[in-house]
């Protein structure tokens, strides 16, 4: 998991030639502008989801994980908190949904997990081993503008 400002994302584009496609479309772009729902960037090697929700309490959310793609989730407006802890520390796994790439757990897991907020001009990279639960709100629901780049692996 990676927790950066956005101004430095172009740091983490030698990661992957997808991440460094990713990135060079967020900075092509402004993304408080783009329309809400997906956006293809490069096929099925990359591409987004622009959201505007509600945040919740903790509880109403749960942990997810991905096997195919890595997540950069860029908040746009608004913050929100997300819980993160590896996989193997996560109970209750669903059965893999192939076509969302998308695994589901049950409970708060076995191990120690950690919890971030992220704030408007930040950004988090989930890899495939990093469970997480975003949406979590900080002291009550607010709405947020978040946008989830999938990036191939």
């Amino acid at each position: 998991m990676i927790l950066d400002q956005l101004a430095r994302l172009t740091t983490y584009s030698a990661l992957s030639p997808h991440l460094a496609t990713a990135v060079k479309f967020i900075f092509e772009c402004d993304l408080s502008s783009l329309g809400l729902g997906r956006i293809n960037i490069d096929g099925e090697n990359v591409y987004a989801n622009n959201m505007a929700y509600d945040t919740k309490p903790a509880d109403q959310t749960r942990w997810e994980s991905h096997r195919r793609y890595i997540d950069i989730q860029i908040m746009i407006a608004g913050s929100e908190k997300m819980s993160v802890a590896d996989v193997s520390s996560l109970s209750g796994m669903t059965p893999y949904e192939e076509e969302r790439d998308v695994f589901f757990y049950d409970g708060t897991g076995l191990g120690s997990h950690h919890l971030i907020t992220v704030n408007s001009g930040e950004f988090a990279i989930f890899f495939p081993h990093d469970g997480h639960m975003p949406m979590i709100m900080l002291d009550s629901p607010a709405r947020v503008r978040k946008i989830v780049i999938k990036v191939a692996v």
